[in-house]
């Protein structure tokens, strides 16, 4: 399996060799890259938008972010993943949670976990989602331990409204 997209081969193909050896990178960290910039248009792409597939990308979630209720959001983290699990085959245990974000109360932030499915190593790659109130979802990569400083303060935000 490729870990670069086929448009990226082409792109990095037309490089001068001195492009090429300016812009190098390590094998890892293009391959995350490539795999962040793809989630990011998978998951702002509307299904029935592409002609190849008519199930590539995101169904209209706006009947599910209406109400903020337990069952709504356990449904966006099903759907996320598995259009992830279905159109990014270089990652696999796909794993999505849901993270409250005191900070932006009309956002839906989820974690987003997953392995890269052709390493050795079993490279773990960890991302947060944002569907924001305009419909679009923003992709980052973050750190493990910054998952963990989310999901105790989110789990610490749940203990106190019991």
């Amino acid at each position: 399996m490729e870990r670069t997209r086929l448009l990226e081969r082409i792109r990095s193909m037309a490089r001068t060799p001195e492009e090429r050896n300016a812009r190098r990178e390590t094998d890892m960290e293009a391959l995350q890259e490539s795999i962040l910039g793809h989630l990011g248009r998978l998951l702002n792409t509307r299904q029935g938008s592409s002609i190849i597939a008519q199930d590539y990308g995101m169904p209209d979630l706006t009947y599910l972010c209406s109400t903020d209720n337990a069952g709504n959001i356990a449904k966006i983290e099903s759907i996320l993943t598995s259009v992830i699990q279905r159109y990014e085959p270089r990652l696999s245990n796909v794993q999505v949670r849901f993270c409250r974000d005191r900070n932006e109360p009309f956002t839906l932030c989820f974690t987003l976990t997953a392995t890269l499915s052709d390493t050795l190593n079993a490279d773990t790659m960890y991302f947060q989602t944002v569907l924001t109130p305009n419909g679009r979802i923003s992709v980052r990569r973050y750190r493990e331990d910054d998952g963990e400083d989310a999901d105790s303060s989110t789990q610490a935000a749940r203990a106190k409204g019991q």
